[in-house]
């Protein structure tokens, strides 16, 4: 698998990191995408299901290391629940959306950075700022341990929720992903019209490209998450995920037990 010098650094730093659950299902993932790989040409229907179970092993890994660290009602996130580690995604581009709306569109630039601190790589987060004597950069130390506050109220990620569901075709960011893992069932298992034997190779290859991005998207959140006491944003992010989530039917139809 080829990787960029950004994220041989990525994963240089992962593999640096404690030897903990939560790191084991992050380095999982990246073997279940070299492995995808492989398989193109081979068998398309199990490079989509390895490229799949890719994304969900990395936010497995989220989950734990989110339990590990302390972060309150962490154990709500269930880390073998297909409906919760599909969630991560969409609602990452949610973030993604109140980020653009609350600080690219005012000029604030964000950036996700390497820098070395008392001798040890850590992955940051650089905001810059356009100020009449040029560029100011901020670096904040934890990464996310900060919030954003409109009129002096943290704000909610509700309106980009609904824009998120409006542009993805559905009635509710829920409903998207449940949409998502109905896409891995298919893959997997025979259907009313029979069973997959093959899918598009163009689908197949883009889908692994895409896990391969969201794979390295979770291992940085991870590296901003795994070195620290809990931090406010993380803690704000959680609560509006759970919040997301909480819809009793759906989280009882998808519930696994523990290990």
């Amino acid at each position: 698998m080829q990787l960029t010098d950004s994220e041989k650094l990525c994963e240089q730093m992962l593999d640096a990191s404690p030897k903990q659950r939560s790191r084991h299902h992050l380095r999982s993932a990246l073997n279940h995408i070299r492995r995808a790989e492989t398989l193109l040409e081979i068998d398309r229907p199990m490079t989509m299901f390895r490229s799949l179970t890719a994304i969900e092993e990395a936010a497995s890994g989220i989950i734990l290391c989110l339990r590990e660290k302390g972060y309150d009602r962490s154990e709500k996130l269930k880390w073998k629940n297909h409906l919760h580690k599909n969630a991560f995604i969409p609602f990452f581009k949610v973030l993604g959306d109140s980020v653009e709306k609350h600080l690219l569109k005012n000029g604030v630039d964000i950036d996700i950075t390497v820098r070395e601190i008392d001798g040890k790589k850590m992955q940051l987060v650089e905001m810059t700022f356009k100020t009449e004597d040029g560029p100011l950069s901020l670096i904040p130390l934890p990464p996310l341990n900060s919030k954003i506050e409109v009129q002096g109220s943290v704000i909610s990620f509700d309106e980009e929720m609904k824009g998120y569901a409006e542009k993805v075709g559905t009635d509710s960011v829920l409903n998207h992903v449940k949409r998502l893992m109905n896409w891995r069932n298919e893959v997997l298992y025979a259907g009313t019209k029979g069973y997959v034997s093959d899918v598009d190779s163009n689908q197949t290859a883009n889908l692994l490209t895409e896990a391969k991005r969201w794979v390295f998207v979770q291992m940085r959140l991870y590296l901003m998450i795994q070195p620290y006491p809990p931090q406010a944003f993380v803690q704000h992010a959680l609560d509006a995920l759970l919040e997301m989530l909480n819809t009793p039917k759906l989280v009882a139809a998808f519930e696994e037990p523990e290990a």
